[in-house]
């Protein structure tokens, strides 16, 4: 998937729909009258971590801290890294497109191995280079959505059983 191209377009549409009302804005304080879609991440400003805190707080009943707000630990941003493969470095003769689960388009590639080829990858996958986690990140997985390497890390034959697994 072209990233870009996808951004642009999601970009596109919701830019187009006349119920949405974006702002390109920094925003320090939830309306809490009103239906919100926060999308932010690790980077987000102390100010506005703290409103999304008092709001869990008031919401889900957690006054762990004098002011309301959830203790650090209530908060966590969840980023999906997924592994980057240049379209042109694979060789469209060796893979077959199809749809996932078998419905909709054929929009994901398959790349069949053999039990040496998925040797091979393991084991590179395992010794690959990763991006080291900051002093202020967190690395608390969500279980149904872990990096391939942590998967990988499990066992040998657990990718095969997950997200390598034809039928899933």
């Amino acid at each position: 998937m072209d990233r870009a191209v996808f951004a642009a377009r999601v970009t596109e549409a919701i830019s187009r729909e006349p119920l949405i009302n974006i702002r390109r804005e920094e925003v320090a304080l939830i309306d809490e009258n009103q239906i919100t879609v926060i999308a932010t991440g690790p980077l987000t400003s102390d100010v506005l971590s703290q409103d999304i805190g008092r709001i869990c707080a008031t919401n889900l009943g957690d006054t762990s801290t004098r002011t309301g707000a959830p203790a650090p630990h209530s908060l966590f941003f969840y980023d999906s890294i997924s592994p980057i493969v240049e379209a042109d470095s694979i060789d469209m003769g060796k893979v077959y497109l199809a749809a996932r689960y078998d419905k909709g388009s054929a929009d994901y590639i398959n790349c069949p191995m053999t039990k040496e080829d998925y040797d091979c990858f393991y084991d590179e996958l395992l010794a690959a280079q990763s991006v080291e986690a900051r002093d202020w990140e967190k690395l608390n997985y969500f279980e149904s959505c872990l990096p391939i390497e942590e998967i990988a890390r499990r066992g040998r034959d657990t990718l095969r059983f997950g997200p390598m697994n034809r039928s899933g």
